[in-house]
């Protein structure tokens, strides 16, 4: 997953979900919890910043979001296993996140869809008077990877959502063989539209999430995007 800045400061994923490909199959969604400027736990936990299990997100509607506060864990990465599908069931599946900052969008969020989309982590440049080190040794500066983990044998469809706290930026997000190139949106319009363009030269204006059908895990057991 590349991002190149137009900005100091750039965005990425909001959240990131993946199901079975089979109607009946189980979802398993992350959604993170980005930044807030004071850092404060009680703000942390207000309604806006937390999807509760009973909340319904996300283009194909699922409950038991799992919520990464991922700016705990400085640089913005770390191993979340024994993450919740859509069922509350604990599972075994994981996500590796690695990227190198985290923010949130402007909006204040009034619907399960506004908080699933007001945090975020993000790839970064140093620059401006900010130092963002790279997420990993393998991982170059504006880069940034999350890889779902303990993954069973099979197909899959993945989800990425995106936001953005300084527009404009641009992403380019990859998953098996196909990327789409995204000049990232700011805060949610209460609207979810795909990325269907795949072309550097023509990125998507005004795309909030990109989707991967039939998407295998790898021997591993692995998904990266």
């Amino acid at each position: 997953m590349k991002l190149r800045a137009l900005l100091p400061v750039t965005s990425l994923a909001a959240a990131i979900a993946f199901s079975g490909a089979t109607a009946k199959a189980a979802s398993i969604g992350m959604r993170f919890m980005g930044w807030c400027y004071d850092k404060d736990p009680a703000y942390y936990a207000a309604a806006e910043w937390e999807l509760t299990p009973a909340m319904e997100a996300g283009v194909i509607p699922q409950k038991n979001w799992n919520n990464i506060l991922c700016y705990l864990n400085p640089p913005n990465w770390g191993l979340v296993e024994g993450l919740r599908d859509d069922s509350g069931q604990f599972t075994q599946v994981g996500i590796l996140y690695q990227s190198n900052d985290a923010f949130f969008t402007e909006s204040r969020p009034d619907t399960p869809n506004g908080s699933l989309m007001k945090g975020f982590i993000k790839a970064s440049f140093s620059g401006f008077g900010w130092d963002y080190d790279d997420p990993a040794s393998d991982i170059p500066s504006g880069s940034m990877h999350l890889t779902v983990t303990n993954v069973p044998a099979g197909t899959y469809d993945v989800y990425v959502y995106l936001a953005e706290n300084n527009r404009p930026a641009e992403g380019h997000l990859t998953v098996g063989s196909t990327t789409y190139y995204v000049q990232e949106i700011g805060p949610f319009s209460g609207t979810f539209e795909a990325a269907t363009l795949t072309d550097s030269n023509a990125p998507n204006a005004t795309a909030n999430y990109c989707v991967w059908k039939d998407v295998p895990a790898d021997p591993s057991g692995k998904i990266l995007v």
